[in-house]
């Protein structure tokens, strides 16, 4: 059922992933199940929104923080302090936000910005 997850499981980091896991409510790891079809996650204080590529929302009641342990090594990055992004659906990287294949702008936080 969670085959997205097996090669978190493999990692150094196994006691940090495994805390991760057990702290997002099954519903949650339901959610990132196929974490490629994640376009990007919006945090919105203790919900988190998770985008998918075909333009369905799904709303949970745990962190974007929760979350980060987890899609950080599949490609996610984090833009702001309410995004991460799949870097695979970015279209283009601007110096103040990015451009997703969707069209949606999202802001890039000033310390993640290059000068």
């Amino acid at each position: 059922m969670f085959k997205s997850l097996l090669p978190l499981l493999h990692t150094k980091n196994q006691t940090f992933i495994m805390n991760q896991i057990h702290n997002l409510p099954i519903r949650a790891l339901k959610a990132i199940e196929d974490l490629s079809k994640i376009t990007h996650l919006e945090a919105d204080v203790n919900y988190t929104r998770i985008h998918l590529s075909d333009g369905r929302l799904q709303t949970l009641s745990c962190t974007l923080k929760s979350f980060e342990g987890l899609v950080s090594n599949h490609n996610f990055i984090r833009i702001h302090r309410s995004y991460m992004v799949n870097e695979d659906f970015i279209l283009v990287k601007g110096h103040f936000d990015i451009v997703m294949k969707s069209g949606i702008r999202l802001p890039i936080a000033r310390r993640g910005r290059a000068d």
